[in-house]
């Protein structure tokens, strides 16, 4: 299991460990009042304070402490009805549903649902051609790990996403996605997905290609791929120490 993978972390990663420790969060009412952080602001400061988590204790109930009190920031914003920051475009031009559905965050995705505008614009797409339904199916956080050759250069840069990697195995936050955003009438456009997949990873092997291109149940297929090439980028992190 990943879980237990992640524990077998070379002594230079757990030294690292021990550094991130000035990482450790602090109260989310020590960050912004509720009236004043925006869904983008809630969901960008809820991946620091989860990977903050994940580098220092790596306690599941404390990243699930974070996501609860994320989710209530979010719900106070719908409640408002303040439909503008609800539906606004970052830097990437993400709303907030495409971010929370790209970083696997299905419990803020269906929060941001309760919103009329959002559902109303539930297929917008951001700056790469990709829509919230697109970014579920292509399960960033799970298959990052098939799309990009880990061996090569700085290991120590892909710390967070691996100390994440347990959290979001036995979260399995975007299956939950693709039925949220199904349920609320998202457009399915796999082959879009998949095309973006076989465009954008030009590392992944030619099993994982050759697993993309004919499978029929591409999300399954892109999880499985990632978990698959994890347990190997582990395995060799393993028999170099």
């Amino acid at each position: 299991m990943l879980g237990t993978t992640t524990r077998a972390l070379p002594t230079c990663l757990a030294m690292c460990l021990a550094l991130c420790l000035a990482l450790a969060p602090t109260p989310w009412s020590a960050t912004m009042a509720d009236d004043e952080q925006l869904p983008h602001e809630v969901i960008s400061t809820l991946g620091q304070r989860l990977n903050a988590v994940g580098a220092t204790s790596g306690k599941h109930s404390e990243m699930r402490r974070e996501v609860d009190e994320a989710i209530e920031k979010i719900e106070w914003r719908t409640a408002q009805g303040d439909d503008s920051t609800l539906t606004a475009r970052d830097h990437l031009g993400r709303t907030p549903l495409i971010a929370a559905a790209h970083h696997g965050y299905a419990e803020i995705v269906e929060a941001l649902l309760d919103a009329g505008t959002v559902r109303a614009a539930i297929d917008a797409i951001d700056d790469r051609g990709l829509s919230a339904s697109d970014h579920a199916t292509l399960a960033f956080h799970q298959s990052i790990w098939a799309c990009q050759n880990l061996n090569s250069g700085n290991m120590m840069r892909w710390l967070p996403r691996i100390m994440m990697a347990s959290w979001y195995a036995s979260e399995d936050p975007y299956t939950k996605l693709q039925v949220l955003l199904g349920d609320a009438g998202a457009t399915m456009e796999i082959e879009r997905a998949r095309a973006v997949w076989l465009t954008l990873c030009t590392q992944q092997s030619r099993e994982t290609r050759d697993a993309v291109t004919n499978t029929n149940t591409l999300q399954q297929t892109l999880i499985e791929q990632g978990e698959l090439s994890f347990k190997r980028v582990m395995e060799g992190v393993s028999n170099r120490r």
